[in-house]
């Protein structure tokens, strides 16, 4: 009798473990989705931020020479 206990109790636990490991693999692949949405929408405000410094970048010169050409005004 015990000896027929035994298969019964691990197909039952491999059928759980089956179904557990399914469910987990669809939430990894959830995940998965979410974390390349989240990767884009990263992407997209570094590459804006990357248009904003490099407009600042190259407003510096104007603005040295703006206050280059005060600074010799008052002198």
């Amino acid at each position: 009798m015990a000896a027929n206990v035994y298969p019964l109790v691990k197909d039952a636990m491999q059928d759980f473990m089956a179904l557990q490991l399914e469910s987990l693999k669809g939430e990894i692949g959830a995940l998965w989705g979410e974390m390349n949405g989240l990767r884009g929408e990263v992407k997209a405000e570094i590459h804006g931020l990357r248009g904003e410094v490099k407009a600042e970048i190259q407003g510096l010169p104007r603005s040295i020479d703006a206050v280059s050409l005060a600074r010799r005004l008052s002198t």
